[in-house]
């Protein structure tokens, strides 16, 4: 680190004979791009050792955005999401009990949890505001899009519709490109008989 720039510098060493034989260096300005210069870096290694764009782009799956200064709970949260959207729901609130214990304070792992227990999966309501209650009291901890997509998601979950709706409104005009958010929103206006707007 050097003032609010970052450098990140990587090395392929060859086993043989411990000499560097490839060398990258990223530079990013504010810890914000750390993750995505992580990414970048990877991605070059992997080409640079003879993996096929077509297989990179396949396995890719970048880390998400979220604040927590643990790799370890990072990796874990993002396995997490990964097993949810592929339907295996017990597999991936295992990751994000095991991300909140790796980093009790990230925010995002206990808002996932929420939204699992909220969930048609689990249906603990309870429980489910409880970690939501535990993601919104980190907020201090979190950019502004995590707190924001943490009140959107608790509302929805909670089935407050009128807040849910605004608060929807608020975090796609300041994150409009957020597919997710988007997808999200539509699913709560079909739900609430408002199919062309979901549509």
């Amino acid at each position: 680190r050097t003032g609010s720039e970052y450098a990140l510098t990587a090395q392929l060493v060859d086993p043989k004979t411990g000499e560097a034989v490839r060398s990258y260096l990223h530079r990013v300005s504010g810890e914000s791009g750390i993750l995505t210069a992580l990414d970048t870096v990877a991605h070059s290694i992997r080409r640079d050792l003879g993996e096929s764009i077509y297989e990179i782009h396949r396995a890719d799956r970048p880390l998400p955005q979220v604040t927590t200064p643990s790799l370890a709970a990072l990796q874990l949260f993002s396995d997490g999401r990964s097993l949810w959207h592929g339907g295996q729901h017990r597999e991936a609130m295992a990751r994000f009990e095991s991300a909140v214990k790796e980093d009790p304070g990230f925010a995002m792992a206990h808002a996932a949890l929420g939204n699992g227990y909220y969930s048609f999966v689990y249906h603990e309501p309870e429980r489910g505001r409880q970690e939501y209650e535990k993601a919104l009291a980190l907020a201090p901890r979190t950019t502004e899009r995590e707190r924001s997509a943490i009140e959107v998601n608790f509302a929805a979950s909670a089935g407050h519709y009128e807040e849910a709706r605004r608060l929807y409104g608020q975090y796609l005009r300041m994150d409009p490109d957020d597919w997710t958010m988007r997808d999200g929103f539509a699913r709560l206006l079909r739900m609430h008989g408002q199919r062309d707007e979901a549509i």
